[in-house]
């Protein structure tokens, strides 16, 4: 059982909701009427979630799973956006959790089951949704496969189902593969097809997309999601009829606080399109957002914007023309020179300020730091990658 924190309780929380959390685990409680170990575990749960929930860690009649549950969940920003894609009849979230993706999807569905293996979980999303005032909510505690297996189809409309599956393994490592995860999609997609119409699988940023189209062939669109300049989360939407990857649509999109940046293209239209090869670095470089990035849809970039790529696997992009929206970071070149010791002594100050960055380069950015002995920051931008297998630095400035 949870408890069910008294005001005592509730007002402490609220009173120490920003202090250090170590000294405050120390600091004797001379109150017996508050639950001071809740309390601790509420405030660092919530100091964890500042940024993540920001609307959340205001309404103090919220509960907070543990902290790891806490790091696993989606940020407001993108579940809010998750939102304003999908709706329908009937939402079943197989793989609730803390109820993030679930709660604010719910808005958006006449009916939603949350289904979770936890018990504590369970408990806590009971509470949270009477809080939250949702009625079409049901809480199912359950495993994926056997809820599967027991669910009876009817005629309530069709049927979505959302699925995060657990990407911690037992010693609390990170895990990407789809195999690896809890439930493991592979492994329940003959049961999922049977019932579903459509369905939705948040997958690690760090998955392969290439080997994810391969694996799944009826996944009709792929949705990046980036956020404060980072690939979050990968979004498949699945049509268990569709089989053809062909016409799978690609969205690579930023959230941003004023307005998100899409980019899209269809799969098979990056396999198709040839590239424009820059001859030489000229005015201006870009460098795609992380979204884009990911999409791997390098050569689209190329052919949208009329822009040069400088070398087919450097993924950055020259013109001399100033493209004033396009969808990542713009430069102007201070100067371009080669890997080489004479021309590094000439042209980087040792212990001077840069932003360094490396695209196919031999090596990374942290040895690449070390061996030009210089500092990170400042307003001068360093990129080293190669061009036609020279390895080159380019030194930059950031357009606004």
């Amino acid at each position: 059982m949870i408890p069910d924190p008294n005001s005592e309780t509730l007002s402490f929380i609220k009173e120490h909701i920003h202090d250090d959390l170590v000294k405050l685990s120390f600091k004797k409680n001379n109150n017996p009427n508050i639950d001071y170990s809740f309390a601790i575990q509420q405030i660092g749960a919530r100091q964890k979630a500042k940024s993540k929930l920001p609307e959340w860690i205001q309404n103090f009649d919220l509960i907070f799973p543990s902290s790891i549950s806490v790091e696993q969940c989606s940020s407001q920003q993108s579940a809010q956006f998750k939102s304003s894609l999908f709706s329908g009849d009937h939402l079943i979230d197989l793989s609730a959790g803390f109820g993030v993706d679930g709660l604010y999807l719910a808005s958006q569905f006449n009916k939603v089951t949350l289904v979770e293996p936890r018990e504590d979980l369970c408990k806590i999303l009971e509470h949270n949704i009477r809080t939250l005032e949702f009625s079409h909510i049901q809480v199912i505690q359950s495993s994926a496969i056997p809820f599967l297996e027991s669910f009876q189809k009817n005629d309530t409309g069709k049927i979505t189902f959302y699925i995060d599956p657990d990407r911690r393994g037992r010693q609390g490592e990170k895990l990407v593969k789809i195999t690896d995860c809890e439930p493991n999609i592979l492994e329940i997609k003959d049961l999922l097809y049977d019932l579903a119409d459509q369905i939705i699988i948040k997958l690690s940023p760090m998955l392969d997309i290439k080997k994810l189209i391969q694996t799944i062939p009826e996944i009709k669109e792929i949705i990046i999601i980036g956020v404060q300049n980072e690939c979050k989360e990968i979004l498949a939407i699945i049509d268990p009829k569709n089989n053809m990857n062909d016409d799978l649509l690609i969205k690579a999109v930023q959230l941003k606080p004023e307005s998100n940046i899409t980019f899209e293209f269809l799969y098979s239209e990056e396999q198709k399109v040839v590239p424009q090869m820059a001859k030489e670095i000229q005015k201006y470089v870009y460098e795609p957002n992380p979204s884009i990035m990911k999409s791997g849809g390098f050569k689209m970039v190329s052919s949208r914007f009329n822009i040069d790529k400088i070398d087919y696997h450097s993924h950055l992009y020259t013109s001399d023309q100033y493209i004033e929206h396009f969808p990542g970071r713009c430069f102007q070149v201070i100067d371009i020179f080669g890997f080489t010791k004479k021309e590094i002594d000439h042209k980087i100050e040792k212990g001077g300020f840069y932003n360094l960055s490396t695209r196919n380069f031999p090596i990374d950015t942290d040895q690449l730091r070390k061996q030009l002995k210089i500092k990170e920051g400042g307003e001068k931008f360093l990129f080293g990658t190669t061009m036609n297998q020279k390895h080159l630095l380019i030194l930059c400035h950031k357009c606004n």
